[in-house]
């Protein structure tokens, strides 16, 4: 039996992407359609790993932006059409590092490195331009995320700082 894990639907409701469990420990299957009082109608699906943590999808106009986890801790970042869930950008991330904050409307993703200990730095995404920046390292378990808007990453416990100021010189 399949079910559902999470779903979201877009600002004027006319489309609902939702990660399915298909078979169990086969991963999961992030799904696009369209919807309407009639059901569902199929715009296209991709496949994603078996935690559905690790997959970070939103809505960005006309487009959904994903963050999904290929492999153990690596990760591309894609922009699709919703439309058709053509890929109309795509970025690989620095290896095993994951993703702790997903701006969609900005197409934005802060990274920490997957492993206890590691590297000195983290990275700042912007799948817009492609580009990836150094940033100061994160602390603290990577399944913590954080929220990000308005070039400000914010943590649960009301702590707050600019993207620019994580960035290295």
């Amino acid at each position: 039996i399949n079910s559902i894990m999470k779903a979201e639907i877009n600002s004027n409701g006319t489309k609902i992407a939702y990660l399915e469990v298909v078979n169990y420990g086969e991963g999961k299957v992030l799904r696009l359609a369209n919807s309407s009082p009639a059901g569902l109608t199929d715009l296209g699906e991709m496949k994603t790993t078996d935690y559905d943590y690790k997959t970070w999808y939103s809505f960005s106009g006309d487009e959904i932006v994903i963050l999904n986890n290929t492999s153990g801790y690596n990760y591309t970042g894609e922009v699709r059409n919703t439309a058709d869930f053509s890929v109309i950008s795509q970025l690989k991330f620095p290896d095993r590092f994951v993703p702790i904050a997903f701006d969609s409307r900005n197409k934005q993703a802060v990274l920490k490195y997957g492993y206890s200990g590691g590297y000195d730095y983290g990275y700042f995404v912007d799948m817009k331009t492609s580009g990836i920046e150094k940033t100061i390292p994160y602390l603290g378990d990577y399944r913590s995320r954080y929220l990000i808007s308005g070039g400000i990453v914010m943590s649960g416990n009301g702590r707050f700082l600019s993207v620019n100021e994580l960035k290295q010189e």
